[in-house]
């Protein structure tokens, strides 16, 4: 009894420490799994921030999001899971053929003999399924831009009863998508079968000349019953590693696809040497200022051409012109949202491409043409550039905005929550939203291209009035398309085809009687003849 207690004991001791080892090498490696993951995902989202709003426009959203997510999540079960079954795997092999070799070195040449073919077969397979595997990911990242596109514009579908279209554009995407994963999943099944042939051909090979070999004497019953034993457990191994190496193929091609982002330069960069935006009152100049933009398979497009304009500190200047005359271009060239490609656009006296991005950008509040709203309360959109604004200045910023008589009228005030894009809001109220939270910053400028487009001219005029106060406190420049709502500017500049045709103050455009009196005479036109219906 007392060997077999020894054994016992010696069985249950080893039996403890591999249990130890398991738990402690899967907290280790997929902890480490998730640290890489994590890590690169804030790596990838640092870099998309720095990329340009054109990046986006030339991008499907929900090609980004599949990169963020499941490319990330194929790399963490690549070292995490994989490398945990790489180690296991190779531990369990190299001890297992040791001991073979131990008992008898022919029997094991003779048991790894189909492992050479096997591997040929294998690089084969694995060939395909890198391809496939890329492609995959590639798809399900159309896949998810083409769910994000119909569920942002349901209200359009709807509206125009295509939802039959929605759903067969989905179904069609979905059925290739299917069709893809499935023809992975075959090239993917040849490979684990393949692994497991090692075995048992090995199995066969030993069974026929084990057994001659054992009634030949030259190795004994129970040598032959531990090496088939030992053969037996390669053959976990052998499947692991196969699956190991798809791991590794998917980890690969989702590692490529998440590289391609990374190695994106970001396209507006602060120039050397960087200094501090010097503290004045944000005199402006554009000198000589050139912009083209590039466009994708097309040819570029002139946007700024030869534009030099002096605009003075706390100044209160208007920028209008027909459509596509470069008034937004203007106005995004000293966000930095686009570099210009000649000239220099200075704030008091320094160069903004010297300037750090965030502190630029911390200087200016801008309105676009499209706000864009969080899916958040009223409160939460307006104190976005201003985290822990109080509850009276958030009310303040709302009545400059005109936008406190439309807030009454809703069901919980400034915490109504406005949904995905102010989905609930009106076109004008998101403008008003969007104005509010520009204000909420104080800048030291304020960029407001078309802010009021939505509302009707009345209002334009009425909540331009009440800022007043609040725009020749800073340097403001207001592009519209609308006269009526420049008309108090200190200076107005007239755009065409990306020059500057015309300044002045409202008065001597109109006596010279140019392109602003032109456009000032049609819009007088369009609204008398509203007004006679």
């Amino acid at each position: 009894m007392g060997p077999i207690v020894g054994y016992a004991l010696l069985l249950t001791l080893a039996a403890a420490v591999q249990m130890v080892i398991r738990i402690v090498s899967r907290l280790v490696l997929f902890g480490a799994g998730r640290d890489i993951e994590y890590d690169i995902r804030n790596e990838l989202l640092a870099h998309l921030q720095t990329l340009p709003p054109s990046y986006y426009a030339e991008q499907s959203t929900g090609d980004i999001i599949s990169r963020a997510s499941n490319d990330i999540g194929n790399i963490r079960l690549l070292y995490g899971p994989a490398v945990l079954n790489v180690v296991n795997t190779g531990f369990t092999l190299v001890s297992a053929l040791v001991m073979m070799l131990i008992i008898d070195v022919r029997l094991t040449l003779l048991a790894l003999l189909p492992l050479p073919f096997t591997i040929l077969v294998i690089r084969k397979i694995a060939g395909t399924m890198s391809k496939m595997f890329f492609e995959v990911q590639r798809h399900l990242g159309v896949l998810s831009g083409q769910i994000q596109e119909v569920f942002s514009g349901i209200a359009v579908v709807k509206s125009f009863a295509r939802e039959d279209w929605a759903r067969a554009s989905m179904a069609r995407l979905n059925q290739d998508n299917f069709r893809r994963n499935v023809d992975l999943a075959k090239s993917r099944g040849l490979m684990l079968p393949m692994m497991g042939a090692v075995g048992g051909l090995g199995t066969f090979v030993i069974l026929l000349f084990g057994g001659y070999a054992v009634i030949d004497g030259r190795i004994s019953l129970g040598d032959f019953v531990a090496f088939n034993s030992y053969l037996a457990m390669l053959v976990w191994p052998m499947l692991a590693l196969g699956w190991v190496y798809t791991m590794l193929q998917r980890g690969i091609a989702a590692a490529a696809r998440v590289r391609q982002v990374l190695e994106i330069q970001p396209a507006i960069q602060v120039v050397e040497p960087c200094v501090q935006l010097p503290t004045g009152n944000g005199a402006i100049r554009f000198g000589d200022v050139r912009s083209v933009h590039k466009v994708r398979d097309g040819e570029p497009r002139v946007a700024l051409d030869d534009v030099t304009l002096d605009i003075p500190a706390q100044g209160f200047i208007g920028l209008t012109g027909p459509v596509g005359s470069g008034k937004t271009t203007l106005l995004r060239l000293l966000l930095r949202l686009q570099d210009f490609d000649r000239g220099s656009v200075q704030i008091d006296g320094v160069d903004i491409r010297h300037i750090p991005l965030a502190e630029l950008r911390g200087a200016i509040g801008y309105v676009p043409q499209e706000p864009y709203l969080f899916s958040a309360s009223i409160a939460e959109n307006i104190a976005f550039g201003r985290p822990g604004l109080s509850r009276e200045d958030i009310e303040r910023y709302a009545t400059l905005a005109g936008l406190a008589k439309d807030i009454a009228w809703l069901p919980r005030g400034y915490d109504t929550v406005v949904g995905e894009r102010g989905v609930t809001l009106s076109g004008g109220q998101r403008q008003r939203v969007a104005l509010a939270r520009a204000l909420a910053r104080e800048p030291r400028i304020l960029l407001l291209d078309d802010a009021l487009s939505a509302v009707d001219a009345e209002t334009e005029e009425e909540i331009l009035g009440s800022l007043q106060a609040f725009l020749v406190q800073r340097t403001s420049l207001v592009a519209t398309h609308r006269l009526a709502g420049i008309r108090r500017a200190q200076q107005i500049v007239v755009l065409d085809h990306g020059r500057i045709v015309e300044t002045g103050t409202h008065e001597t455009l109109l006596a010279a009687r140019g392109l602003y009196h032109r456009l000032c005479a049609r819009q007088q036109l369009t609204r008398q003849l509203e007004e006679t219906r």
